[in-house]
């Protein structure tokens, strides 16, 4: 997670994606420095569907 933590803090906008081998699952969370962000954990089976996915996380309330 450090690197996924680096990532949040350098760019200009909330959301995360990980893919992973659980469910599909939609955390509030924040980095060590207090970021706060919203982390996509998306199951690997759903890849096909990551553009959809993007379009409906950057719609998603912080």
């Amino acid at each position: 997670m450090t690197s996924l933590h680096l990532y949040v803090e350098a760019v200009g906008h909330p959301f995360a994606i990980r893919m992973y081998a659980g469910e599909l699952k939609l955390e509030k969370t924040t980095t060590p420095g207090k970021k706060p962000y919203l982390l996509l954990n998306l199951p690997y089976c759903l890849g096909a569907y990551l553009h959809a996915y993007v379009a409906w996380l950057v719609q998603q309330k912080l």
